[in-house]
């Protein structure tokens, strides 16, 4: 009798067994989850099911340690009958150390339900691809200091505060009617334009200098 016992309470945790590993296959299959993140710039998009939120993280190296630092939460954009969704972001500003993955977490609730990171072959392939170098000309702001060949030129820049100008050696200094200029107009609160390229987020090679106003 208790053999028998035995062997039916064996074969009911089995079936219980095999109903929670079933239903959860099922909720895996068809639940809330990540389904991919890329980027489209100036876009960070994740592609998901079912999330109620989605948040961008930076993995950062701190001294032979990982630090997970929330960059922003991404914006539902679309969202279909079955529960498909697209989220997207604005590309952040460039956190000050290096990132080396670039993850999106989702969400449902207030439970994490996937995780999924921005595909690079190393971190300084992503940081080139999420933060690339670029190219602006004819900016204006002011300037605020000069020394020797280095500018702080007063104005927004991409990571936000002071940017750097370095003038080139060939950098060509003209006033708002294209005539030749001193540097010594080149004081503070000038207004001028300049052309060159970033050759990182806060700096820049000046390859001419338009002043606009004296």
């Amino acid at each position: 009798m208790k053999n028998r016992s035995s062997k039916i309470i064996t074969i009911v945790l089995a079936i219980v067994v095999v109903l929670i590993v079933g239903a959860y296959l099922i909720y895996k299959s068809v639940g809330p989850k990540v389904l991919a993140f890329t980027i489209e710039q100036p876009s960070l998009i994740a592609t998901g099911k079912k999330l109620s939120n989605v948040e961008v993280w930076a993995i950062q190296n701190n001294e032979g340690k990982e630090v997970a630092v929330k960059l922003g939460a991404m914006e539902l954009q679309e969202a279909d009958a079955n529960g498909n969704q697209t989220w997207t972001m604005e590309v952040p500003e460039k956190p000050s150390a290096e990132v080396t993955k670039l993850v999106a977490r989702g969400y449902a609730s207030s439970f994490r339900v996937g995780t999924l990171e921005l595909p690079a072959a190393t971190p300084a392939d992503l940081n080139a691809e999420v933060w690339p170098s670029k190219s602006v000309e004819g900016i204006t702001g002011g300037i605020k200091s000069i020394t020797g060949k280095k500018m702080e030129f007063g104005m927004d820049v991409p990571v936000g505060g002071m940017l750097n100008v370095t003038l080139a050696d060939n950098v060509k200094i003209t006033d708002s009617r294209g005539r030749p200029a001193a540097v010594s107009l080149l004081k503070p609160r000038t207004r001028i334009a300049i052309i060159g390229e970033f050759t990182d987020d806060i700096e820049f090679m000046a390859t001419a200098i338009e002043i606009l106003a004296k």
